[in-house]
């Protein structure tokens, strides 16, 4: 009688003898399955670097003109002794009789708000009369200063970098301690 090995082994060598004789055939595909759920969506991923600036873009078309302002056109005197001024517009006003306006008290007035007016220039002025290019002088936190010339005075007008007319301003000095004018008013 043959051990349980032996009867294994035998079995083994008959497969092995069966199967070298055996020639493999590819068979057809099978249809097709059905398509699987989606799967959940994934994390967002990391923001990507900023892209590099494009061309600068054509100008603008120039605005319409503004309209004119009013000025005075005319002045005379009226029976009454009135000074009347006639403006462009063709409205006129009546200023007042010609004896209150030519008392000492209003004189003064007129000759001091005169000479007011002429030794305090505006923001406009030093922003606009400047006696030689104005070039940028530093970068302060927050904007950028500029040095400017106007009637042979230094003056330093900061610009901010996130735009407000209250703190674009000119100063005597660097430090910005020793205000001139800022854009939204006079000092």
């Amino acid at each position: 009688m043959l051990s349980n090995d032996a009867k294994l082994l035998a079995l083994l060598e008959h497969f092995e003898s069966k199967l070298g004789s055996i020639e493999l055939q590819h068979g057809k595909d099978g249809r097709d399955g059905r398509d699987g759920k989606d799967g959940r969506d994934g994390k967002d991923g990391i923001n990507g670097k900023d892209g590099a600036d494009g061309a600068k873009g054509a100008d603008g078309k120039s605005g319409k003109d503004g309209k004119d302002g009013i000025s005075v056109t005319n002045a005379e005197i009226a029976i009454d002794n009135h000074l009347v001024l006639t403006l462009s517009d063709g409205s006129e006003i009546d200023a007042g009789s010609l004896e209150s306006l030519l008392s000492p008290e209003a004189a003064q007035k007129i000759v001091s708000s005169a000479t007011i007016r002429a030794a305090e220039p505006t923001w406009i002025n030093y922003a606009n009369e400047w006696s030689s290019e104005p070039t940028l002088h530093s970068t302060p936190s927050g904007g950028s200063l500029y040095t400017y010339t106007y009637l042979n005075n230094t003056l330093y007008r900061f610009v901010p970098d996130v735009y407000d007319p209250t703190q674009d301003a000119f100063y005597k000095d660097t430090a910005m301690t020793n205000l001139v004018a800022t854009r939204a008013r006079n000092i």
